[in-house]
């Protein structure tokens, strides 16, 4: 109805102008802006997932800016570690003529000037190698861990367990291994096979097989109490730790041995990982690759490997990964116990409380299987066997000797920080690599085969004998040395190209969401316009129509 007072059609046709004239703002601000979102109540999801996106891409954006910070860093010391290898060989061959019987003692003297002036030359590349201040051959970035290990014939021994809970184990029993000459690594127990045979009343000799190698357990009294079957490799000497539940009642034939062997079998493939890896003396060289024959790390790399399984590799790989170690000292002061985290996958594993106090396992050193139990899943574990591991008696009732083993087992599993320098590869604070580089100096490298540093000349042919001997040494040093540079660029480059792969990506994602789509917003904003064009003709009209009752009043 139309009337002088009120006008709906008027009031209908100021709406769709007002409706029309937002919609051309809006579609003129992202035009204009190139974003898809000008205020939040646009598109709330949008804008937040968008956002954390943007976050990303800048995020990505410096890091790569960091792997290439490394890899200039990385070349830098090749090449001085290049010169200081020419240099150590130049100074062989001098070690070499210095030997010969020919020579008098002043024309060894001649030699000798060379041979000292070269000595210097390397402490002086050494001192002045540096990236941004940062010396790089001095050995102040090298690990920080002061902790030694045994020697291989002492093993690491580790593990995560699945559920343990059937008839044949119990919940609380581990798998334990003990090395007593082989060093070589065990693979998953997922394709462990157990048979048994009946041999007499009551008695029994069980059978393990992994990796083709085989263990026994002979003359087993399988009934009563809990008991543990140690299964040896009459070889080796390797042996495998099975507790075996109560078995009161069995009626102890061929049967009950068969099914008691299928239980543990079982039992055993819930295991996901059971490995075994020996350590150097100082637990930064690799294994020999003969050490890795018939496991799932076969072909491993003699200098630096990365530990594999089905269920967590070290945090250098792709897959749930090992973060770092963090080791709690002893609190006398407020009665906090010593504690050893470790983060796999994300999940905390942790030692129980009460573990390490001064009257409990203080001294790590002979401690055996310190278990480490993930706290939410009390049933997942990791072990880790001291015995033997540390060359000397270690406590965590310090803060000291706290940092030193955390520092130590971070170098051993080669995750988390171990001194050195850090450099973050991706979005997330912990997705970091680690950088150390021991020190290159006369005084670290000129070393007998006791590790014993030796002041070298070539004075006499005693000592040239002496200084060519060293100088082999220093000479493996540096290629070893130039090795894990080598190693360090190659990890970089393929986390630059990771990175920058993620960039184009995210970004793309990015701008799905942020982006303002220029052909669909023109068509918007052309059609908005048109009616906005339209609403105001038609307003115009809507106003005239009370103008035209004044004339029934007429």
């Amino acid at each position: 109805m139309v009337g002088i007072v009120s006008n709906s059609a008027a009031l209908f046709a100021q709406q769709n102008l007002n409706r029309a004239s937002t919609n051309s703002e809006l579609s003129i601000a992202r035009l204009s802006s190139g974003n898809a979102i000008v205020k939040a109540s646009d598109d709330v999801s949008g804008l937040a997932i968008g956002t954390v996106l943007k976050t990303d891409v800048s995020t990505l954006r410096t890091v790569l800016k960091t792997a290439a910070q490394a890899n200039s860093l990385l070349n830098i010391a090749d090449g001085a570690l290049q010169n200081i290898a020419d240099i150590l060989q130049r100074q062989k061959s001098l070690a070499v003529q210095a030997n010969s019987g020919t020579l008098t003692s002043n024309e060894r003297a001649f030699l000798n000037q060379e041979f000292t002036n070269l000595t210097l030359e390397i402490d002086r590349i050494v001192t002045n190698t540096e990236f941004n201040g940062v010396k790089l051959l001095n050995g102040n970035i090298a690990s920080n861990s002061t902790l030694t290990f045994a020697d291989p014939a002492a093993a690491a021994n580790f593990a995560t367990a699945g559920t343990l809970g059937s008839t044949y184990l119990t919940t609380t029993s581990t798998v334990a291994i003990s090395n007593a000459s082989d060093p070589s690594l065990i693979g998953s127990l997922g394709n462990a096979e157990v048979g048994g045979l009946f041999t007499s009343t009551s008695s029994a000799t069980f059978y393990l097989t992994i990796n083709g190698q085989t263990y026994v357990e002979e003359n087993v009294d399988i009934s009563g109490a809990t008991k543990s079957l140690v299964f040896q490799n009459s070889d080796t000497g390797a042996r495998i730790t099975v507790t075996l539940q109560d078995q009161t009642g069995a009626s102890e034939s061929q049967g009950d041995i068969d099914t008691i062997a299928a239980g543990i079998e079982a039992d055993l493939a819930n295991i996901t990982v059971y490995q075994s890896r020996t350590t150097s003396n100082n637990a930064t060289t690799g294994l020999p690759a003969t050490a890795f024959a018939n496991t799932i790390l076969e072909g491993g790399d003699y200098q630096d490997f990365t530990l594999k399984s089905s269920s967590f590799v070290t945090a250098s790989d792709t897959g749930p990964g090992i973060s770092s170690f963090e080791v709690t000292a002893e609190s006398a002061t407020d009665g906090t116990d010593g504690k050893i985290s470790v983060t796999i996958g994300g999940e905390v594993f942790s030692t129980a409380t009460n573990k390490f106090t001064s009257s409990n396992n203080t001294n790590l050193k002979g401690v055996g299987i310190v278990t480490l139990t993930n706290a939410s899943d009390s049933n997942e574990t990791f072990l880790i066997n001291f015995a033997g591991l540390l060359s000397s008696s270690v406590g965590i009732d310090t803060s000291a000797s706290a940092t030193a083993l955390e520092d130590a087992l971070n170098t051993l599993f080669g995750v988390g920080s171990t001194g050195g320098l850090t450099f973050q590869v991706g979005t997330e604070v912990t997705d970091t690599i680690g950088l150390t580089l021991n020190s290159a100096a006369t005084t670290s490298i000129y070393l007998n085969d006791s590790s014993v540093v030796t002041s070298l000349s070539v004075t006499t042919a005693a000592n040239a004998q002496t200084a060519s001997g060293v100088l082999d040494n220093a000479i493996n040093t540096i290629t070893s040395l130039r090795a894990s540079v080598g190693a360090l660029q190659s990890r970089f480059d393929f986390a630059a190209s990771v990175i920058s792969s993620s960039i184009q990506n995210v970004e793309a994602a990015r701008s799905g969401f942020l982006d303002v789509d220029i052909a669909a917003e023109s068509s918007k904003f052309a059609s908005s316009q048109v009616l906005l064009q339209a609403g105001i003709s038609v307003l115009a009209q809507a106003n005239q129509l009370p103008q035209n009752l004044l004339k029934l009043i007429g």
